[in-house]
């Protein structure tokens, strides 16, 4: 997962964090990866394939006590070309 970080006024900072997926299900992909504030909408992707985006971070599932993004999907595919 990579994103811009917010810490203050107008500064902010790319980081880069990495771990496995703890699971995939229910259009979700979940995992045990730092994130803060402002990376929501970042991209998830497979450190195997950069270039294949495989999910948008969303947020952190507290049940779950793990951060989760949406599988890019198809009909994910085609909402995002509604808003370009």
């Amino acid at each position: 997962m990579t994103g811009y970080v917010h810490h203050s006024g107008t500064s902010f900072t790319l980081f880069t964090h990495s771990n496995i997926f703890n699971s995939i299900n229910n259009g979700g992909i979940y995992y045990d990866i730092d994130a803060k504030g402002g990376q929501s909408g970042c991209p998830v992707y497979r450190l195997e394939d950069p270039s294949r985006v495989v999910g948008i971070h969303k947020a952190y599932d507290p049940q779950k006590r793990l951060n989760f993004a949406a599988i890019i999907t198809e009909s994910v595919i085609e909402v995002l070309k509604l808003w370009a």
